[in-house]
């Protein structure tokens, strides 16, 4: 099994792991899948995740 796909297993198990979502993101820009990389990649943005540290910093 392939990077790509151990990773979209996961996601799909646990999209609420920032870790998982970030690399699965990256395995699939690597994969010229950009516009799914973009959709994970503002989700966690948007979302409360070690990614978001404008949010982190604000929230204290």
């Amino acid at each position: 099994m392939n990077a790509e796909k151990l990773l979209e297993k996961e996601y799909a198990a646990h999209p609420e792991n920032s870790l998982v979502a970030y690399y699965y993101a990256i395995t699939l820009i690597e994969d010229k899948q950009e516009p799914r990389a973009r959709f994970i990649l503002e989700k966690l943005y948007k979302g409360e995740s070690a990614f978001n540290i404008t949010r982190l910093i604000t929230s204290r």
